[in-house]
């Protein structure tokens, strides 16, 4: 005997799926961007910079505390509202387990002394090597608008002080102006 498949006493009836996709995304692929005098450059990483980290003494004493980069990296900024971004990265070792704090500091036009802006720890658990990195926003360079320009360096201490570092001349800072966001409509 053969069973219909849309007789209801059959013991395998037929489901019949009556749902429709009702899902119509829009995707715009090519957005229009309107770009005028007043809002072009804004938001924008600009001056890109850099200089190597190249303290070594590797050959001559060890040091406890050690300015590690000989020029300074140099940015003109204009307007108060402008940030500078800074990231430095540096290989190092040390002959004891120990803690290294790292600074990154700024001159400004006019000033003396560095300030510290950012400082990050970084330690070894026995003799042997590290790298470290440090990224931060400078989101004050200048106090008054107009050219000035501004000097970022890195520094470097022994925090137990009982042990000694070492560096290789291995590592670099860098930095990029960032120009203001703008919220004008267009």
């Amino acid at each position: 005997m053969t069973s219909n498949p849309n007789d209801a006493n059959t013991s395998n009836p037929v489901t019949t799926n009556n749902n429709t996709n009702t899902f119509s995304p829009t995707i715009n692929v090519n957005p229009t961007i309107t770009v005028n005098s007043t809002t072009s450059g804004q938001g924008l990483l600009t001056e890109f910079n850099f200089v190597p980290l190249d303290f070594d003494n590797s050959l001559a004493a060890p040091v406890r505390f050690a300015t590690l980069n000989s020029t300074p990296l140099v940015f003109t900024i204009d307007n108060t509202s402008d940030r500078v971004w800074l990231q430095m990265s540096i290989q190092w070792r040390a002959i004891a387990p120990t803690e290294a704090r790292f600074h990154i500091s700024r001159r400004r036009q006019g000033e003396i002394v560095f300030t510290d802006i950012c400082t990050t720890d970084d330690s070894t658990n026995s003799p042997g090597s590290a790298t470290t990195s440090l990224t931060c926003v400078d989101d004050q360079p200048i106090l008054t608008a107009g050219f000035q320009q501004v000097e970022y360096q890195v520094t470097v201490e022994d925090n137990n002080m009982a042990t000694i570092l070492i560096f290789t001349g291995n590592g670099i800072l860098t930095g990029a102006e960032i120009e203001a966001n703008s919220f004008s409509a267009p």
